[in-house]
């Protein structure tokens, strides 16, 4: 596994909409998952779920954020964010994924 937030410049990406507690409601049309990386929560938030996607066509990496939140004392509900990579930044994005993902596959 990767650490994502560690390798990929957080500006490189662009938020779109807003937090939701609906996964799809910002999501891109087409996208495959390259890669997952999981977080711990700390004393307030529960752990944290992130995705990195893309759509080879459009040449544009994503990332899907799934926070865990406590809903009053006893339950917890997931808030779902949504990044968009600026374009320029496909091949980058690519070939610095592709170097973590082959070095972690060596660990």
């Amino acid at each position: 596994m990767i650490d994502l937030y560690k390798i990929l410049p957080e500006e490189w990406f662009e938020q779109i909409g807003d937090f939701s507690d609906n996964e799809e409601e910002f999501a891109p049309i087409d996208y495959d998952l390259v890669t997952t990386s999981l977080y711990s929560g700390n004393s307030f938030f529960g752990p944290e779920f992130v995705d990195l996607l893309v759509d080879d066509d459009l040449q544009i990496y994503y990332i899907r954020s799934a926070i865990r939140q406590p809903i009053g004392d006893y339950a917890w509900t997931t808030v779902w964010a949504w990044y968009k990579a600026d374009v320029n930044k496909y091949n980058e994005i690519k070939d610095i994924v592709q170097e973590a993902l082959k070095d972690a596959k060596d660990d």
